[in-house]
């Protein structure tokens, strides 16, 4: 497999063709060394729809398909009695087609004939006018000093965050592609809808189905376990980083209080977040104006709201964990689940305060210690994790722990909107403990209590509002002075234990990223790229790797050989989408459930 010792690496590899003694044949023969190779290809080279495989031992052969819904293998053949068909796996794995590659060609490269690397390249978008049925296409510059991130997982999202430039106006811009079910609505509905927000990220252009996974299986073909995934590009202004790097007290409660009016704006219409967290609350770009100085991204999750509250049950697997309030994380475990509503995101808020209160001791270092009770937030056990966050919010604000820093004005923002979370977080625990109420009963004291927003938005926007003034009097403090405008604290990854906060650091731009999700391999995106929680195992996993699910419930004994795009019969081209070039960093995208 390529190591790079020879100049080359998965950026050059077309496909995998993985010869095996006989003794693995059968049902392992999906398990081979393959499947990391496939995954390091998607990694490597951004613009993949699919990947293919031949695996060959002495007597028989199979073709192993891998895209965002998933594997599809083909049954086993006999090498000599079907010679003719592996003539044609071969022939078609070697295709110069880059398409039957599976590689996206709408995203192209200028390779160096030199080097063989990657020197420039454009990303193009075809957006459809729904009034007239026209297409216009727009062809973005991409970015070559910030290599786009990318989500390691095969199955799922797909999530690959592009950084490019406007031809025209030559302003930057983020180009988010991921890969969408039928049954979900999409981002793009929730960005058109939120335009002209501010505080909320804005699109620019969008264009969905740009492929389906369903193409990539033969006529007829039926799955219980299969998912039809759509690919949706979107284009959106390019902002500033997470709030993760702040370089000043006000700086960060400017950027929390705009995203947190867009928030309410945005609910106003109709949509609740539901993903509220520290890496999907960016600072404004240095000139920003007022209402842009801090902006949320990251409507994958989003859902309309009926009444005040979300459309769809909530679900603890949705969002990110550390951030998600009491009553979504007890929702398996009390009846009748309470709805989701805008009151859960402002405790996200709520939370994301605290994570940055209690783990800076100044901007761009973190505390020695991080308080333990930040240590078990990301917990899987929901019961326990409930009842833990519960204890810590009723309890008085813990300003103690906070560094001097922070001052007087932060620990009485903290208190104040404590305070409020406080007060939702009663009324609901009682609503939930009550013998008098039936379930009917409670689902509708849910719902009276959320017609309340103005109230709660108003009480949290007011205790900003006076911390900011407070912060504005004081002017910078001294461990402002003079930040370094980049940073130098690594960013939070909330599938690890908060506690590896207290020793990850970034690595160097010029060192050499491997191919796993370690904390120093990570850099949260100025776009909606950001580490996430827990999901069901069932939904969106990397790879298959139960030997018996793999015949089961994903390979069907019936399938043809080989999908009708799998022709062509000349060399692979060298450059296109796996010319060589460096490794683009990881980063664990938020690994979300749909």
């Amino acid at each position: 497999m390529p190591d790079g010792s020879l100049g080359l690496g998965y950026t050059n590899v077309t496909t995998v063709m993985d010869v095996q003694p006989d003794a693995v044949k059968g049902k392992r023969m999906v398990q081979s060394e393959k499947t990391g190779c496939l995954q390091s290809i998607f990694v490597q080279q951004p613009n993949r729809h699919f990947a293919r495989s031949l695996i060959v031992t002495e007597k028989i052969f199979r073709l192993v398909h891998h895209d965002r819904s998933g594997l599809y293998v083909t049954p086993l053949f006999n090498i000599h009695k079907d010679a003719p068909l592996f003539v044609q796996f071969v022939v078609g794995l070697s295709s110069p087609n880059e398409r039957h590659l599976g590689l996206d060609t709408s995203v192209q490269w200028t390779i160096d004939k030199a080097s063989g690397k990657k020197v420039s390249g454009t990303i193009e978008v075809l957006e459809k006018d729904e009034a007239t049925g026209s297409t216009t296409s727009t062809v973005y510059d991409l970015d070559m000093s910030e290599p786009p991130y990318v989500r390691p997982d095969i199955r799922g999202r797909g999530t690959v965050a592009w950084h490019a430039f406007d031809c025209t106006t030559k302003e930057p811009v983020l180009i988010k592609d991921t890969w969408h079910t039928d049954s979900q609505e999409v981002e793009c509905e929730y960005l058109r809808d939120a335009r002209g927000i501010p505080g909320i990220v804005e699109m620019i252009a969008f264009q969905d189905h740009i492929v389906e996974t369903e193409d990539y299986r033969p006529p007829g073909f039926r799955n219980k376990e299969f998912r039809n995934r759509a690919n949706l590009r979107v284009v959106m202004k390019k902002y500033g980083r997470s709030v993760w790097f702040f370089k000043s007290r006000l700086q960060l409660l400017l950027a929390l209080r705009d995203a947190l009016i867009g928030h309410h704006t945005l609910f106003e219409r109709g949509i609740i977040h539901r993903d509220v967290s520290v890496q999907n609350i960016l600072l404004g770009r240095p000139t920003a104006p007022d209402g842009y100085r801090g902006v949320l991204i990251d409507l994958d999750m989003a859902c309309r709201t009926e009444a005040c509250k979300s459309s769809v049950p909530a679900d603890p697997y949705i969002g990110t964990r550390v951030y998600q309030s009491v009553s979504v994380i007890h929702t398996l475990t009390v009846k009748p689940a309470p709805p989701q509503d805008y009151m859960d995101d402002l405790e996200s808020f709520f939370y994301v305060l605290c994570h940055l209160f209690y783990t800076f001791r100044k901007p761009g270092e973190v505390q020695e210690k991080v308080p333990g009770l930040l240590q078990h937030w990301d917990m899987d056990n929901l019961l326990v994790l409930a009842l833990s966050k519960q204890g810590f919010i009723l309890r008085f604000t813990q300003t103690q722990m906070m560094s001097p820093y922070w001052g007087e004005a932060s620990e009485t923002l903290l208190e104040e909107v404590q305070a409020v979370i406080r007060d939702i977080t009663y009324r609901k625990s009682e609503i939930r403990a009550s013998r008098d109420l039936y379930a009917e009963a409670k689902l509708k004291a849910y719902g009276v209590m959320a017609r309340n927003h103005t109230d709660y938005y108003e009480k949290v926007k007011s205790a900003f509002d006076k911390a900011i003034s407070g912060l504005e009097r004081e002017g910078l403090n001294a461990d402002e002075l003079g930040q370094d405008p980049v940073g130098s604290c690594a960013p939070p990854h909330a599938t690890l234990s908060i506690a590896a906060l207290e020793a990850s650091h970034p690595p160097p731009a010029s060192a050499p990223l491997p191919i796993a999700n370690s904390p120093s391999a990570l850099e949260v995106a100025t776009s909606s790229a950001g580490p996430t929680v827990k999901r069901r195992p069932s939904e969106d996993s990397e790879v298959v790797t139960s030997v018996k699910r793999v015949r089961k419930d994903l390979v069907p004994e019936s399938a043809p050989p080989i999908p009708p795009s799998m022709t062509g019969n000349q060399r692979p081209k060298s450059s296109g989408g796996c010319a060589a070039g460096t490794p683009p960093p990881l980063i664990n995208m938020d690994l979300k459930r749909d």
